[in-house]
């Protein structure tokens, strides 16, 4: 029952968190923090690895993100954690942050298309560059 609870509670952050990342693809930015600094956060590819096992192909759901097949696991992690343990719960938790950035690390030292790293690209840079006259 608790977990239910849990569930209707974090559904509406998930509707507004869906809509708004809906409008930023319709508008263009994709990725708010892509667009923002010009470089990939350490989720770039995830969406694209789910609509990938969505339509099974696995091979190209690892190739957008190998972590895809982690997050149901984080999820039931996520939405059951009353019934882990609290040791369990944080060993999971920091096992999940840590791949994450090892993996996160590993894409942007090796050259790939889906981790993009071009500060010039970003908004921020770009925006400073307009302030300073064209000077960045």
């Amino acid at each position: 029952m608790e977990e239910l609870k849990r569930i209707k509670g974090i559904l509406p952050t998930v509707i507004i968190c869906a809509v708004i990342y809906g409008i930023f693809h319709l508008v263009g930015i994709g990725c708010p923090i892509k667009f923002i600094t010009g470089i990939s956060c350490p989720g770039c590819g995830m969406t694209r690895a789910v609509l990938s096992i969505l339509k099974l192909n696995f091979k190209e759901a690892f190739y957008y993100h190998p972590l895809v097949y982690i997050l149901p696991f984080a999820a039931i992690v996520l939405l059951f954690k009353e019934r882990f343990s609290r040791k369990f719960y944080n060993a999971f938790m920091i096992f999940c942050v840590i791949l994450l950035m090892t993996v996160y690390v590993i894409r942007i030292i090796v050259p790939n298309e889906i981790v993009v790293v071009d500060p010039k690209s970003g908004f921020m840079v770009k925006l400073v560059r307009d302030i300073l006259g064209g000077t960045l």
